[in-house]
């Protein structure tokens, strides 16, 4: 989404404070502010100002996992987002005993409209979540099938902290294609399972499509709403995008049964 407020002329530069001063445009009664300094210098105390936080993919697992646990400890609203090549995805963890009554714009039962729960998996117990047991849904006309999108997420975030480097080349296809069956088999999973995606997931790591980041935006903004406002029943609490089909998919990682 970055490109709706950059133009030549920030090539080079912090992207957020070049961003600032447009983004302050799309609403002159919230205020917006930038901080550039690196999100493993922030404590605890810096995160509690904020009823919701929301990461970018360009963070480390590591990094998602501190915050998320400083996130859990003060109750405060936890997103993780990122796209690639025509795909995109986000995490959430609202914490634990979250509370939402239905949305009074749509038409509910009487007494559909009273106070629920909600508990959501921490990031950890996502994380560790074997891949074969991330499903799409189940229904009677369509088997259930795990999910290509997030796993593809999850082999290019830890390839790239293994190289130690955020950019991939068409020179690392090969070595990319190795790891990803091996950790695939380790899943549970068929090591073929992502064949058809591992050209395009290598080529396409570093694009940032205003069609996917938009549509992405738009649920996750939608999430933020409920999370801040505690009204409408928010995802539970994995969600991804493909492109190729335009179809949005949530579903459960990290519950223990």
């Amino acid at each position: 989404g970055s490109n709706y407020f950059l133009g030549m002329e920030d090539v080079g530069k912090n992207i957020a404070l070049s961003s600032l001063e447009n983004i302050k445009l799309l609403n002159n009664n919230a205020r917006v502010e930038c901080e550039t300094r690196s999100l493993s210098t922030l404590d605890q105390q810096w995160f509690r100002q904020f009823n919701v936080v929301l990461l970018s993919d360009q963070s480390s697992d590591e990094e998602a996992l501190r915050i998320n646990d400083i996130c859990r400890s003060k109750n405060i609203g936890f997103f993780w987002s990122g796209t690639f090549a025509l795909e995109g995805w986000y995490i959430c963890d609202l914490g634990t005993d979250f509370t939402y009554t239905s949305d009074p714009d749509k038409a509910v039962k009487k007494e559909e409209k009273k106070e629920k729960t909600m508990n959501f998996p921490s990031l950890k117990d996502i994380l560790e979540t074997r891949w074969n047991l991330l499903q799409t849904g189940k229904s009677r006309r369509a088997p259930s099938l795990a999910t290509k999108t997030y796993i593809q997420s999850r082999i290019l975030a830890e390839y790239k902290s293994i190289k130690n480097d955020m950019t991939l080349s068409s020179c690392d296809l090969e070595a990319l294609i190795e790891y990803a069956q091996k950790r695939l088999q380790e899943n549970g999973l068929d090591p073929s399972f992502l064949d058809d995606k591992m050209q395009a997931l290598c080529q396409g790591t570093h694009a940032c499509l205003i069609m996917i980041s938009s549509v992405v935006g738009g649920f996750l903004a939608q999430e933020v709403q409920k999370a801040v406002s505690h009204v409408g029943e928010p995802h539970f609490n994995v969600f991804e995008f493909t492109g190729n089909d335009q179809i949005g998919i949530c579903f459960k990682a990290g519950v223990k049964e």
